[in-house]
């Protein structure tokens, strides 16, 4: 039981993350057109940017939290 709850656990951030790349990135919503031996590295690419941008936000909004930028007209909404 501990194993399934576990192993449930893990499936339910997988294909939220999968569903969370696939609002992002609409090409994976599309049948892909090119070979697949190039998939897994548009994937991964995909993955790393969406981190990137992920972290971007983090940061900038702790730098707001703390007053830095508030005259740069940054907008988190974008």
């Amino acid at each position: 039981d501990a194993f399934n709850a576990m192993h449930a656990g893990y499936r339910v951030r997988v294909e939220w993350g999968i569903g969370g790349l696939k609002r992002k990135w609409k090409i994976f919503m599309q049948t892909f057109e090119s070979s697949r031996d190039r998939f897994p590295y548009l994937f991964r690419s995909a993955a790393i940017l969406t981190n990137f941008l992920q972290r971007r936000r983090l940061d900038m909004s702790a730098a707001l939290d703390e007053g830095f930028g508030e005259d740069a007209g940054w907008d988190l909404d974008e």
